[in-house]
């Protein structure tokens, strides 16, 4: 997309509601030019190891084209053509996992006190290529605790198939291979959050993370409303819960409670051996997910925690700016604030009701990138002239370019805008206000 899209004193300010939903429009289009035929979409076409496709943020992909195809306001046209290619990706994720259910079925049947658990070969890799796995990638297959190693590449892809079977209903392959495969699927999900791996931000391997805890426990809703809705109909919903709950006291829910929570506040790591989280760690920016995508609300996990925990991240992650880091410390491409991360805080505030902030958000991403969403902002680096992993350099000084993700969550962010009593109205008076200032 050409950069033409701008905020500007030419723009009325009672038709800024028009801005966004063309914005929005744009964004659909991008993403839906970027998904293949195949089913294959890279995370960036800007950085060649980018060019993978990954199931977290394909799965993310799919239910922003989906949640878009099922929203109010959008043309006809465009509905359609994000339907179409929300369903290439998921198919092409259900291919691909179902490739793997030989390795589900081996990291099931081996014991957690084992190393070879710990083998890539026996657990789901985190991306492939558009010819399988990539060279460089194969030699990990007998690696234990492989950076390629996630824990959330199945719940996601179980969430994007929830969210296609809540609005449009599934399709005969997509029943088949939920039914051939959901007491494999449970079985493999009540096990894994109990192990390492390299957490949503592909880090180290050697603690347990938070988010990735999470994301089996919305694994296991999403299956319990399948069962509800009959889409998997070869399990109970109390099986699933018997299978959910088999190796540890109340599943994901409980192990978070007990080892993640501290003093009302939800920490992103823990070490294997410890009972209690890893304070030095920090919090994580993407517990934004917890409380939304991945459905830890409501008190879940203790009063106030949900309340604390994006407290802390506002003030140890966003300070002043408009835009959070992922973490305290994060020094990839010299550690700056990630675009996809402020989107789907400006979803989350339009959810709670704090829409001046979500405007802010939408305004300045809007303003500083136009069409052209990167997965950083250039600006604020945590470490100035920092390259822990050589990546800028490699990228010719800068941050990754058009990443897929960050498109998804703007069109996210953006549906809750539109459809909020009041937002259009606030972001006149933010922009107003905006225009003055510049003069």
């Amino acid at each position: 997309m050409a950069t033409t899209l701008k905020l500007n004193k030419g723009t009325p300010v009672n038709r800024l509601d028009e801005v966004y939903r063309s914005y929005q429009t744009r964004c659909i289009e991008h993403l839906v030019s970027r998904v293949e035929p195949s089913g294959y979409i890279s995370a960036s076409n800007e950085y060649k190891h980018y060019g993978a496709h990954w199931f977290r943020d394909s799965s993310f992909v799919a239910i922003s084209l989906l949640e878009f195809a099922g929203s109010r306001g959008a043309d006809r046209e465009h509905k359609e053509t994000a339907l179409a290619a929300a369903t290439r990706v998921i198919d092409r994720n259900v291919e691909e996992i179902d490739k793997l259910t030989g390795a589900i079925r081996r990291a099931v049947e081996t014991a957690l006190d084992n190393e070879d658990f710990f083998k890539l070969s026996n657990q789901i890799y985190s991306r492939f290529g558009k010819e399988g796995m990539f060279a460089e990638d194969t030699y990990q297959l007998e690696v234990r605790r492989s950076w390629l190693m996630q824990h959330d590449s199945l719940p996601l892809l179980l969430l994007s198939l929830e969210k296609k079977a809540d609005s449009f209903g599934l399709a005969p392959n997509d029943r088949e291979f939920l039914n051939r495969n959901a007491r494999l699927f449970a079985d493999y999900l009540g096990k894994i959050y109990l192990t390492e791996c390299s957490n949503i931000w592909e880090i180290g391997s050697d603690m347990l993370h938070s988010y990735d805890v999470a994301s089996v426990y919305a694994a296991f809703r999403a299956m319990e409303h399948m069962c509800r809705l009959g889409e998997i109909d070869s399990m109970e919903v109390n099986e699933v819960r018997e299978r959910e709950s088999g190796l540890f006291p109340g599943g994901p829910l409980g192990f978070l409670k007990k080892y993640f929570v501290k003093d009302g506040v939800l920490y992103s790591s823990k070490r294997r051996f410890e009972d209690h989280p890893a304070e030095e760690m920090g919090v994580d920016a993407s517990a934004v997910y917890v409380f939304t995508d991945l459905q830890l609300r409501n008190g879940e996990l203790g009063a106030g925690v949900e309340e604390n925990t994006i407290l802390k991240v506002e003030r140890d992650l966003f300070g002043d700016r408009k835009m959070p880091w992922r973490y305290l410390g994060d020094r990839y491409f010299g550690g700056r604030p990630w675009v996809l991360l402020a989107e789907k805080f400006a979803a989350y505030y339009i959810e709670k009701g704090s829409t001046e902030k979500a405007i802010e958000i939408q305004n300045y991403v809007i303003e500083k990138f136009g069409e052209r969403l990167p997965e950083q902002d250039n600006d604020f680096a945590q470490f100035p002239g920092g390259d822990l992993d050589g990546e800028l350099a490699r990228n010719g000084g800068k941050p990754i370019g058009e990443l897929a993700w960050s498109y998804a969550e703007a069109v996210r962010a953006l549906m809750k805008m539109l459809d909020s009593d009041g937002a259009a109205e606030t972001s006149r008076l933010l922009f107003r206000q905006a225009v003055q200032i510049r003069g």
